[in-house]
Parts: structure tokens; C-alpha cells; sequence
């Protein structure tokens, strides 16, 4: 059985996007803000005037991708575009660097995206490991001929966690923050590498062991966030309200310490105060302040996205939501691959994806997407199951056989348990076992806790035992859509994918009642 999970407890932890993107989205650029620390203002001026004085004073490519590097952070020189340009114009520049310096040179910044399909064709496993392996030698050899770059051991960093090489990632950051530790972009994504190692806490003690974060809004709302994914109630609340009320900041750089905030109002059942922060949030947001908002809109419903907020770029993940709601699942899959593009190192696009396209009865998309994403994700339970299922109903069950293995020696919660029994019941109808399998799917529905299992499951069993064509297919079917009608009324994020699974049973139900062609 295909399964998405719970996503009860989202929290608008930063993303950790390539250097070129984050540019983009404003994360790399100075704050507007004349509230800033006249000392910490200082220092940051005089770290940029070195920059720019070792550029001037070698014209070495090295000291121009340092003063790029600075200048996104702390704020353009006269220099900088001078810089840019030589990097552009240089043989032998990494392209990550490279690509930073076209962003600093374009006159508007905007970029457009590529097309779905055009980024599953690189998201293949193989292509994946190619690119990666690429950049990773890249950014070695930039950093062997000059180490003084955080931001390039930041995205060496991120190029290892796509490939799912955990410790040589974790030693990368750890270079990076050794180099500049109060600098935003490297803090902000150690915080997310933390997360992603399942270890907020992490996160949280480097966001608050720097100076910088009391004044600086996005990593308020970073600090703010992982306190809470950890189960913690971070003292920095009050402080960010203060910040966010003083206006000393831009709209785009509060963006997300509003989201942060009215997270914490709306978990604490302060819905008015909640949707007083979400709005504020959307005056200038980023593409995780729209996903954060459209989330509390599927849990609590005090706020509705137009489309003009789903028109914020980059705004994959809330679009894929949006479409699912609405049971549009060509769009789902098509901007969860785009999703996936953009965090290449995540487990959610991929599982969201895959369970989509399944439900859509899209199985080589789905077994496409997951397998995308267990490059960087391989001990992953939803990705394994998802494969797996999509694979059986593709008939190849050899193939599945290893992602059901593994699916059987990861630690699993008591639905997942469940799932596990699901799928390991269709691979069992797919051999032709209709008993073990009717056995396994019953034992699923038994002990699922989440009543939205229980259902899918339900009517899974019904779909085999029809194609089957075992005696007991009109029994389950009867089964499921009783099963199915107790919980529609309840199952608001489900319901589009229920009422779907429930259409294809009745078309197996008609073709498996049509008369056999004449011979």
C-alpha cells in the first residue's frame, strides 16, 4: 500500500537551497535594517573591505569568488560586480561560484524554472550521482586553492547530503561555521543539516550560540522554529515579536519570523493572533513562508492562499498541496519533481510525489520519484514502501524485492507496521498467494491506529481480490466502501484520494464484469 505519513507538526525550518537560489529568494542579500548593531554593522563593512581590498590588490579568481561570496552577505561593494565579472569570464571556475556571479551581475534576477519533465530526466539516480560528483570535485578544488570560502563549503556540504553522505557532509559544515559563524546563509543551513539528521536541537544551539541571530529576522525565525521541532519553547518569542513590531525591517525579511511566530500562536490555539502574523507573513514571503501558510490553512482553516501568493516563486510545495486537495494529480506530481529539484537532499517531495502519482495510477512516475529521492534519503521507510508498491502494481515484483526487504528492517511506527503489511499483502497477490496476501492485508487493517490506512487498505484488498477473481471479492468490496463511507466524512486531506481509489475499484469491478472476447 502507498502511504504519504502524518504531516501534523510542520515548522517553517529554513530551507537549505543552492547559493544561486537563495540569492534569489533574498536570503543571501543585506538586511534593510537601521536598527542593526552599530558593532556588528562595523565589523561586517571591515570583513567586506578586505574582500575587496585583496581583489584589487591580486585580481586572483580566488580572492574574486571571496568578495562575491561577502558581498550577497554583507552587502554589495564597488568591487563586486567587477569580481562577478572575472568569474564569468574565467576558465576553471566551479560552477556553483560561477553561477553566483551571473545572479549578482543579472539585472532583474529572475530566473525561469525548467519544465517537470525536463527536471525528472536530472533527477535520475544516475544523472544524480554524475552532477553531484561533479560539483563535489568543484568545490574541492576551489577550497584546496583557497579554504577562506564558507559559502563553498556550505554548498559542498549540500552536495554530499544529495548523494547521502552524511559524514563527509556534517565535516564540510563544520568548516564552514569554523570560518564565519555568524554568517546567516552558512548558520541557517548547519541548522537545516541538523534537522535533517533528525537532531533540532542541533540546530537550535547554533542558531542561539550566535550573536548575530537576536538581530537578524531570518535566523530569529530559523532559531524559533528548531526550538519547536525539538519539542522546546524557544526564549527568543518575545524578542521576535519586539523585532517583528519594531518595522525596522523590510516585509521580505520578516516574512518568516511572521510564519514562525504565528505557528507557535496557532499550536497554542491563538488562532486570531495567528492569522494576524500569517498575513503579515504574506506581505513579501518567501516560497516556505506560502507553504507554511497553506499548511495552517489544512490545520486550523483561518487563512486562505490566492493565486497570486501561489505565484511567489519556487512555490512548489504549496502548489503540490493546492493540487492534491483538488485531486489534480498530474500537477502534483509535476511540481513535486520540480520540489525535489530545488531540495535535492529531501525525503518529503519524494514521498508526497510518489504516493500522488499512485493514487493517479501514474506508477512509473511514482517509482520515479521515490527513487529519486532515496539517493540522499536510502533508510527512508515511505520511499522503500512507495517504491515498492508502485513496482508490484507495475508486475515487477522481483524488482520490489529489495525495498520490501528493507522496508522489514527499518524501525517503523505502529501505521507503518500496517502499511508494511498492506504492501507485503500485494506482493503476495502478485505471486499469485491470494491467501497470504488476503491475510497480511487484514492484519493491516486491524492494526492501523490511523483510520485514513485502514481505509486505503481496505480498498486495495478489494482491487486484488477483484482482479484475482477469488470468491471473496464481492465480500471486501462490500467491506471497503463501507470502511471508505465511515471515514470520508472526517478525512478532509484524504478525502480526494479515498473518493479516487474508490472510482478505479468500480472500473476493475466493470472490466472484470465484461464477457471474455470471442475467439
Amino acid at each position: 500500500m502507498t502511504a504519504f505519513g502524518r504531516e501534523t507538526s510542520r515548522r517553517i525550518i529554513p530551507r537549505w537551497h543552492s547559493i544561486d537560489r537563495a540569492l534569489r529568494q533574498g536570503e543571501l542579500g543585506s538586511l534593510r535594517a537601521p536598527s542593526v548593531d552599530a558593532a556588528l554593522r562595523q565589523e561586517a563593512d571591515e570583513e567586506l573591505e578586505r574582500a575587496e581590498a585583496d581583489w584589487r590588490d591580486t585580481s586572483m579568481i580566488s580572492a574574486a569568488a571571496l568578495l562575491v561570496g561577502a558581498a550577497t552577505v554583507l552587502g554589495r561593494s564597488a568591487s563586486t560586480d567587477e569580481a562577478a565579472r572575472a568569474l564569468v569570464a574565467a576558465p576553471n571556475v566551479p560552477e556553483p561560484t560561477r553561477r553566483l556571479a551571473r545572479e549578482v551581475l543579472a539585472a532583474d534576477g529572475l530566473v525561469v524554472p525548467p519544465s517537470a519533465a525536463t527536471v525528472a530526466a536530472t533527477l535520475d539516480p544516475t544523472a544524480q550521482r554524475e552532477r553531484a560528483a561533479v560539483r563535489i570535485a568543484e568545490l574541492k578544488a576551489a577550497v584546496r586553492r583557497d579554504p577562506r570560502q564558507p559559502l563553498a563549503w556550505a554548498e559542498l556540504a549540500r552536495q554530499y547530503e544529495v548523494l547521502g553522505q552524511r559524514e563527509p557532509g556534517e565535516r564540510a559544515m563544520s568548516m564552514a561555521i569554523k570560518l564565519s559563524p555568524d554568517n546567516r546563509f552558512v548558520l541557517r543551513s548547519a541548522a537545516r543539516l541538523a534537522v535533517h539528521h533528525g537532531d533540532p536541537e542541533q540546530g537550535q544551539r547554533l542558531l542561539s550560540g550566535s550573536s548575530r541571530t537576536r538581530l537578524d529576522p531570518w535566523l530569529l525565525s530559523a532559531e524559533i522554529a528548531t526550538a519547536s521541532l525539538g519539542g522546546r519553547t524557544s526564549r527568543l518569542i518575545k524578542h521576535g515579536r519586539r523585532v517583528l513590531d519594531s518595522q525596522n525591517f523590510a516585509d521580505s525579511d520578516t516574512t518568516e519570523l511572521a510564519s514562525a511566530l504565528a505557528t507557535e500562536e496557532l499550536v497554542t490555539g491563538q488562532t486570531k493572533q495567528a492569522r494576524r502574523l500569517f498575513d503579515q507573513a504574506l506581505e513579501d514571503p518567501t516560497e516556505n513562508s506560502v507553504a507554511q501558510v497553506e499548511w495552517a490553512s489544512r490545520h486550523g482553516g483561518m487563512i486562505v492562499l490566492t493565486p497570486e501568493h501561489l505565484e511567489t516563486p519556487d512555490s512548489y510545495e504549496a502548489r503540490a498541496w493546492q493540487h492534491a486537495e483538488h485531486g489534480e494529480w498530474h500537477q502534483v506530481v509535476d511540481n513535486s519533481w520540480l520540489w525535489l529539484a530545488a531540495l535535492p537532499f529531501a525525503a518529503a517531495p519524494g514521498v508526497f510525489g510518489s504516493y500522488h502519482a499512485s493514487i493517479g495510477r501514474d506508477f512509473e512516475q511514482g517509482a520515479a520519484l521515490a527513487r529519486a529521492a532515496l539517493l540522499a534519503n536510502p533508510y527512508e521507510f515511505l520511499l522503500h514502501n512507495n517504491l515498492a508498491f508502485c513496482l508490484l502494481q507495475l508486475d515487477r515484483v522481483e524488482e520490489a524485492q529489495p525495498h520490501l526487504d528493507a522496508m522489514l528492517q527499518l524501525k517503523k511506527d505502529a501505521d507503518e507496521e500496517a502499511t508494511t503489511r498492506a504492501t507485503l499483502g500485494l506482493a503476495a497477490f502478485r505471486r499469485g498467494d491470494p491467501e497470504t496476501g488476503r491475510a497480511l492485508y487484514e492484519e493491516a487493517i486491524r492494526s492501523a491506529r490511523d483510520p485514513g490506512v485502514a481505509v486505503i487498505a481496505s480498498i486495495e484488498l478489494a482491487r486484488e481480490e477483484v482482479l484475482a477473481g477469488t470468491p471473496r471479492a464481492s465480500v471486501a468490496v462490500m467491506a471497503a466502501r463501507a470502511i471508505a463511507a465511515a471515514q470520508l466524512p472526517t478525512a478532509v486531506v484524504r478525502r480526494p484520494a479515498i473518493e479516487l481509489l474508490l472510482h478505479h475499484l468500480d472500473e476493475t469491478i466493470a472490466r472484470a464484469a465484461e464477457p471474455a472476447p470471442a475467439r
